[in-house]
């Protein structure tokens, strides 16, 4: 511990000394595991402690030889780490860590592999816009039909605020945040697609000031999308910070999918949305097992289908060459 003294005031820093005998040691990858798919295209990476590692390098790259600049790089003092930029999706992904300290670096770990989610883009949503506070919370980006200047307007056959990518990291009261809010509804936010899409995920960016305001986050989140409906309950964690409501793990078809946030305390409570994020897939065929990547399972389905109707991934009713040459052209994510 520092300290620093005047005539009236003292103040204390600590201060941490790390002492190095050798280059580290080898590190161990551990999460997403090898082969993950389905994987966050901002995923937490985590890995084990290298002997005498102070710093970890770690890179993401679409190479398994790591040859190009990678996608993703960042040096951290954990062992784990969150992107903070959005990895392509629908992609085969490999990633690599090695140990740092002040002898030296450490050997690149085995590289591991993950396929990421595909994002899916909405041609249009429609809703109610947001409603005014202490500032003004409307849809200021909405281009289709509608007055998004004024409180609870009908938007509908455009885009906006919810699905620009722009993800707001600072709670409401800071200047010009990308926050759409609600305080007298339960606002139902309607999807819609051009063809017919496959959802496993969906991800919403709410804030969290823990009453500040009278901002809080949602208390349950209302999936509908062809004839199924499926309620997550939103778990407040501790502290005030913006954070991702995940709903995860979806069987979800069709063109248009229905979102609705709830408050049940409208009198005094605001919502406040910055994006949703929704992630699955257009159909694939050969995708037998369903896990979003056409592999080397799917080919020993469409084998072991050969001359029957259940391998048929050209629509022909037969499983023949047709069809396996079908599936090695869809080799790989499904997008």
């Amino acid at each position: 511990q520092i300290t620093g003294e005047s005539v009236d005031l003292q103040r204390t820093a600590p201060a941490e000394l790390s002492l190095s005998t050798a280059s580290p040691g080898d590190v161990t990858l551990l999460s997403p595991p090898d082969g993950a798919v389905d994987v966050s295209l901002m995923p937490l990476l985590e890995w084990e402690a290298a002997s005498q590692g102070t710093a970890y390098e770690l890179e993401v790259a679409t190479d398994p030889d790591f040859t190009p600049p990678p996608a993703y790089s960042a040096t951290v003092t954990g062992t784990s780490h969150t992107l903070t930029t959005k990895l392509e999706g629908a992609t085969l992904h490999y990633w690599r860590v090695r140990a740092q300290n002040a002898c030296g670096v450490g050997s690149w770990s085995a590289p591991f592999s993950f396929t990421t989610l595909n994002m899916l883009a909405p041609v249009s949503y429609d809703m109610l816009n947001g409603e005014t506070g202490t500032y003004t919370y409307f849809d200021d980006e909405y281009d289709g039909d509608g007055d998004n200047g004024e409180p609870l307007a009908p938007l509908s056959g455009g885009l906006g605020d919810l699905t620009n990518g722009v993800i707001a990291i600072e709670n409401w009261n800071s200047a010009s945040l990308p926050y759409v809010g609600w305080k007298s509804i339960d606002p139902t936010i309607t999807f819609h697609f051009d063809e017919s899409v496959d959802v496993r995920r969906v991800t919403l960016h709410v804030d969290d000031s823990n009453g500040d305001g009278g901002v809080y986050p949602p208390e349950d989140v209302t999936i509908k999308m062809g004839g199924t409906t499926v309620v997550f309950p939103v778990d407040d964690p501790p502290g005030g910070e913006p954070f991702a409501i995940v709903c995860d793990e979806l069987d979800l078809s069709g063109e248009t999918l229905e979102l609705t946030i709830a408050d049940y305390q409208h009198s005094s409570h605001y919502m406040m949305l910055s994006e949703v994020e929704i992630y699955g897939g257009r159909g694939c065929p050969a995708d037998f097992d369903g896990d979003g990547v056409v592999s080397t399972a799917d080919l020993l389905f469409l084998l072991a289908a050969w001359g029957t109707p259940d391998g048929d991934v050209d629509g022909d009713g037969d499983t023949n060459t047709a069809d396996l040459l079908a599936l090695l052209a869809a080799w790989g994510p499904c997008s």
